[in-house]
């Protein structure tokens, strides 16, 4: 009888065992799905990865033809700055010309401590350098440098 036993205990493991062996495969087929998914989730990935640093190369590539035109613009203002400069030395140096043609004096040059914003200080300037538009500046602004000098 111990036989018989032994036989069903063993039948009951061998049982138990098979039973847990389809649980585990049953888990090894759901993981090899999930280990798929992964896969293609990951390709997918990868592949926009790919796309993304091809874009990255062309926009590196663009930032560097932009930093050409960049640099080519600012010699360019340079240039342009220093042109505008000469010009106005040329017209300035041309029109004191035309006043000393015209007998006229020479334009005192303004300092930043030298412009007055008092409508009185600018008369004042006015009346020193050219005293008919000092007139005219006179009638057009009285009252005001009436209203300062009190």
């Amino acid at each position: 009888m111990n036989i018989f036993s032994k036989d069903t205990e063993l039948a009951d493991r061998l049982e138990a065992t098979n039973a847990e062996n389809e649980e585990l495969q049953g888990l090894v087929v759901q993981r090899e799905s999930e280990i798929k998914d992964l896969s293609e989730k990951l390709a997918e990935l990868s592949t926009g990865i790919e796309a993304q640093a091809a874009e990255l190369e062309e926009f590196k590539a663009a930032n560097a033809n932009l930093e050409v035109v960049n640099s080519e613009l600012a010699e360019q203002i340079t240039a342009s700055k220093e042109a505008q400069e000469d010009f106005d030395s040329k017209v300035e140096a041309a029109a004191c010309a035309k006043l000393a043609e015209l007998g006229t004096p020479e334009p005192v040059a303004t300092t930043e401590e030298d412009e007055d914003t008092d409508i009185y200080g600018q008369y004042r300037k006015l009346q020193a350098s050219n005293p008919s538009q000092a007139s005219a500046f006179w009638n057009e602004n009285r009252d005001k440098i009436l209203a300062q000098t009190k």
